[in-house]
């Protein structure tokens, strides 16, 4: 139990006044009661406790303290954002933000610098996608161990290496989105990504893997639970993620990424109704390989038609969005960060005026 001193009270060594003073404590100090019997001595009742700012055990008369709450711990916040530095993005916001710690991860666009700004300030989960325009390259694979060196190639494809190489170790790399491959494939992506990786631990680099868009890969539920065969074709994959070339559980994982959104409509990410077949969707994909969980980004999250304008209540739609979706996903260990789309971009999706709101609301999660 916690305890609080209700006047200046003296810690002692011994249960009795004329014990030694190891420290003079003022009014509202937090002590922790100590598992040992309590001793009378003086017409005093002495209970055994601990200070933990000083490292002291020692003793004090019961007249002197009433139960207290225990100090409250901060809740484990997934909060992020995802980042296009055009359309007039609020840079200064974003490294607020980050500097008062109250973003966990970053998806990056273009720009390696803010990256590298970002892991400077000490967000943990710093994404960098390069390369991005109006299209998306798609490599041609043949499902077979060749696509390893496909994946090797496409790794230091000047698209995205001559960025990614500016970039700090500590900034995690992306260097697909939402390729959509052919689910007819012997073994899906399954060599591809092996080569992307073994490339990624050539360099030092880590990568998060994937980025599938909403829906894939296709998925199902029964009786017996979720089931997924591409998602379990992948499993080569997740494990390499976990483990290395060698058989060696990582110390640093890769990462998955996965976009994260409402289902079809101006919806919210966290209706709690369309959890399971929207923005809760990789719950069910995991699921189907529990023995290789990699740690999980949501590289992308939101509302499906990403139109601010659209949605119920505009910017509050967002502010409540975020404000629902930090309690759900803190209960999900395996997901280190959501990014919420988007910061910079377009009118229709831009969310930066929310970001005042959105600082409160984590704040107050935080320390709530």
């Amino acid at each position: 139990m916690t305890l609080i001193t209700t006047d200046s009270l003296r810690l002692r060594l011994e249960p009795n006044t004329n014990s030694t003073v190891l420290k003079v404590l003022p009014v509202g100090t937090r002590l922790q009661e100590l598992p040992i019997a309590t001793e009378s001595a003086n017409n005093l009742t002495w209970q055994a406790v601990y200070l933990p700012s000083a490292k002291l055990m020692g003793w004090c008369a019961t007249r002197w303290l009433r139960p207290g709450q225990p100090t409250p711990q901060p809740k484990r916040s997934t909060f992020g954002l995802h980042y296009y530095p055009y359309g007039g993005a609020d840079i200064g916001a974003l490294y607020a933000l980050a500097g008062e710690g109250l973003l966990r991860g970053v998806t990056v666009v273009n720009d390696y610098n803010v990256a590298n700004n970002l892991v400077d300030l000490n967000v943990p989960y710093v994404v960098f996608r390069a390369g991005v325009d109006s299209t998306e390259y798609r490599p041609t694979l043949t499902g077979t161990s060749s696509d390893v060196d496909i994946g090797k190639a496409w790794f230091y494809h000047s698209r995205y290496w001559v960025d990614n190489q500016k970039t700090d170790p500590r900034v995690i790399l992306q260097v697909g989105n939402e390729f959509g491959l052919d689910e007819s494939l012997p073994m899906y992506d399954n060599y591809f990504w092996e080569g992307v990786l073994q490339a990624a631990d050539a360099e030092g680099r880590i990568m998060c893997i994937f980025n599938d868009f909403c829906g894939t890969p296709k998925m199902w539920f029964d009786r017996d639970g979720y089931h997924s065969p591409v998602w379990q074709k992948r499993e080569r994959v997740l494990r390499a993620c976990l483990v290395d070339q060698a058989g060696n559980q990582r110390t640093k994982p890769h990462f998955v990424g996965i976009h994260a959104y409402s289902k079809p409509g101006p919806n919210l990410a966290s209706d709690p109704v369309e959890w399971e077949w929207g923005a809760g969707y990789w719950r069910g994909l995991y699921s189907t390989t529990p023995q290789y969980q990699p740690p999980l980004l949501l590289t992308e999250y939101g509302s499906h038609d990403a139109d601010v304008e659209r949605m119920p209540e505009g910017l509050q739609s967002v502010v409540k969005d975020v404000a629902d979706s930090l309690p759900l996903l803190a209960g999900y260990p395996v997901v280190k960060a959501f990014m919420y789309w988007t910061m910079g971009g377009w009118n229709k999706s831009k969310i930066d005026a929310a970001l005042p709101a959105l600082r409160l609301v984590v704040r107050d999660f935080i320390n709530g």
